[in-house]
């Protein structure tokens, strides 16, 4: 089962990696961006791309001089901030109450043909 979704996984992590890089074709630009606005988990990778391209891009920036660290610093964080603000907001999410989650609904079933099974044995008279 491992063999089946990781290849899957691995082209989802670089479809993300590329829309950030903004290399994808126009159909797979589509699909990929779809898949951020509407997927929680595909978001936060894509800010997690994002933020190690800032990461990356600060580190092989040109050194500045010893007096001018902090000044660096500052231009990194606000590069780390812009490329952040351009992330799509999340949608605001309101928890729904659940009470027949589909582990209940499962359970609910089993029992009732466990119940089923019991009376059946028990009026031929094998329990």
């Amino acid at each position: 089962m491992f063999d089946m979704w990781w290849p899957r996984r691995r082209r989802q992590q670089q479809e993300l990696s590329a829309f950030a890089d903004g290399e994808l074709a126009d159909e797979t630009t589509d699909r990929v961006a779809e898949r951020v606005v509407f997927d929680e988990r595909a978001r936060q990778e894509l800010l997690s791309v994002r933020r190690i391209d800032a990461l990356v891009a600060a580190a092989l920036a040109p050194h500045p001089q010893a007096d001018a660290n902090v000044r660096a610093g500052a231009a990194a964080d606000a590069a780390l901030d812009a490329i952040c603000a351009q992330l799509p907001a999340p949608p605001p999410t309101t928890p729904e109450p659940r009470n027949w989650t589909p582990t209940v609904v499962a359970s609910v079933g089993l029992l009732v043909t466990a119940g089923v099974a019991f009376a059946g044995l028990k009026r031929r008279g094998w329990v």
